[in-house]
């Protein structure tokens, strides 16, 4: 079997490809990729048996139908550092040959039928979303999931469909983000967006031409369709927090202090180059629309003192975990941001004008700095 397909076109599928196939795993047959030819469509694909992502592209010439597995890290490698306009790859005699007018390289390979099946998905109707915003709103929430074997269900994004909206949840429990718009298609249902399944679902929404995504929830899998490329993705599943409750609550914030996100951002910067490993600074509001930030590392003597300009309608002193606050900030777009709050002992959030997007820290304990 032999093809010729585009260099360029195969990079940008191995490149994918290469983010699900690995060596790491103790089924050595995952870190091969899968192509399989019929007539002139080339199908590639990887797999880790949790996450399994499918390319397809078309070939420029080709001799036979059929299927055969090449060693992926290798293969994505050797191509990466090929530069001619087309490469061409042949499976002979058990092996892979990938050859150009001066190249002639050969890859490992496995026998072929050893090779995990895709998920399938079976009886489940298709939300369509519009793809620059899904994506753009899960990039900014997974800063917000958590990183915990103890609570796995917040290593997830929640996605919940309600009529013609979709309301996105992400939390570690310090820290939350939500989110609500309007969609085209109408449905009542819930899915989990799986951590393996975010940067994935960015790299593939930068290199797909379709402005849409077409997503299938079944009971074991979640399929998310583009154009060229399929991502098939194992539900997690698990109860997620009452995340809707903290959003609700924090609607009945009394106070708020709005101030440049600018300022804020590189006031945030510097004080966390002044800080020990609780990343810990102490914020103070006055009457005089002025926030005094300090930070203090005392192992190597480091103390940061900002000023920052504010506009409040109360007065407070309260301590953040720096990194929190930064979340907050990086997930909005505002040039000036609002952000509300009671006392010290509750959370402070930040909220658009028509409530369809939240996000929030909780305040830590004051101590003297």
């Amino acid at each position: 079997m032999k093809i010729e397909v585009n260099t360029k076109e195969l990079k940008t599928a191995l490149s994918l490809m290469s983010m699900v196939a690995s060596d790491k795993y103790s089924m050595a047959i995952l870190k091969h990729i899968k192509f399989t030819v019929k007539g002139l469509r080339v199908k590639i694909e990887a797999t880790n048996i949790d996450t399994t992502i499918v390319d397809y592209i078309d070939a420029i010439n080709s001799d036979s139908d059929g299927s055969f597995l090449c060693e992926g890290k290798t293969l994505t490698k050797l191509i990466d550092k090929i530069n001619t306009d087309n490469v061409v790859i042949s499976f002979i005699d058990n092996s892979v040959e990938v050859s150009t007018k001066k190249t002639k390289v050969t890859i490992g390979t496995d026998a072929v039928e050893n090779y995990p099946a895709i998920q399938t998905i079976e009886n489940s109707d298709d939300i369509v979303l519009q793809k620059d915003m899904f994506c753009d709103t899960i990039k900014k929430a997974s800063a917000f999931i958590g990183n915990t074997d103890f609570r796995p269900i917040l290593s997830q994004i929640y996605c919940e469909l309600k009529g013609n909206t979709i309301n996105v949840y992400a939390t570690d429990t310090h820290c939350l983000f939500f989110k609500k718009y309007d969609i085209q298609d109408t449905a009542d249902m819930s899915f989990f967006i799986a951590p393996s399944a975010l940067n994935l679902l960015q790299k593939i929404a930068s290199i797909d031409t379709q402005d849409s995504i077409s997503i299938f929830v079944s009971e074991k899998t979640i399929l998310y369709q583009f154009k060229n490329i399929k991502l098939y993705t194992s539900v997690l599943g698990g109860k997620y927090p009452q995340a809707d409750k903290v959003v609700s609550q924090s609607f009945t914030l009394p106070h708020k202090f709005s101030v440049n996100k600018k300022d804020m951002e590189e006031a945030l910067l510097r004080l966390s180059l002044c800080t020990d490993q609780t990343n810990f600074a102490k914020f103070e509001i006055g009457e005089n629309n002025v926030m005094l930030a300090k930070s203090e590392d005392l192992m190597w003597q480091k103390k940061n003192t900002e000023e920052i300009e504010v506009t409040a309608d109360a007065s407070i002193i309260f301590g953040m975990n720096i990194e929190s606050f930064k979340r907050i900030f990086g997930a909005v777009d505002e040039d000036n941001i609002n952000i509300y709050f009671r006392d010290a002992a509750f959370q402070f959030a930040y909220i658009n004008e028509d409530k369809s997007n939240v996000v929030m820290a909780m305040p830590m304990q004051i101590k003297e700095v």
